[in-house]
């Protein structure tokens, strides 16, 4: 009998161990579950975010592409003064436009263009109705600055955004540079 009751207890002994590891991992479990919930409400909380950064994002984008221009077939010079050539271009179509008023410029080699980002959209918009106001008239590469005479067909684009989509939509305005 005595040995039955060492059995018993070893038994008993092990029924402990094996409770106290149930509890153990129970515990953890419960642990991981709360963590998960909590993992759970950020993720949904950052779902309900997103549309509302989508939306600011577009905006921001419409913004930036409504004070941009590109302006496409002015020949590349090594020396080349971008911010000139803009301007010039301006005054030429009888805009008041300086340096100034250019945030940034710089040439996108690929496609020989010159990309224009005005510091404010009111002066991009009047740029681009100078051109409106003008497309059939003839300019001369020279009257660019440029020493020698050549015909180039050039078009300037406004960036403008589709009201329904993120899409950018490009408006373009042919002018014929035509040399002397």
């Amino acid at each position: 009998m005595t040995e039955i009751l060492q059995q018993l207890k070893k038994i008993n002994n092990r029924i402990e161990i094996i409770e106290k590891k149930v509890d153990s991992i129970e515990s953890s479990l419960n642990y991981h579950t709360e963590q998960w919930k909590e993992v759970k409400e950020d993720m949904d909380q950052i779902k309900n975010a997103i549309p509302a950064l989508k939306g600011k994002m577009e905006e921001h984008e419409i913004e930036k592409a409504n004070k941009m221009a590109e302006i496409q077939g002015v020949p590349h010079h090594q020396d080349e003064s971008l911010k000139d050539i803009v301007t010039k271009v301006a005054e030429l179509n009888d805009v008041h436009l300086t340096p100034a008023n250019i945030d940034m410029v710089y040439r996108n080699k690929s496609k020989k263009s010159i990309i224009v980002k005005f510091i404010q959209t009111h002066i991009c918009q009047d740029f681009i109705r100078s051109f409106e106001a003008k497309k059939n008239k003839s300019l001369t590469s020279k009257e660019l600055g440029y020493k020698t005479a050549s015909k180039m067909n050039t078009s300037y684009t406004q960036l403008d955004n589709c009201s329904t989509k993120s899409e950018n939509i490009r408006k373009r305005i042919n002018l014929n540079l035509l040399g002397q």
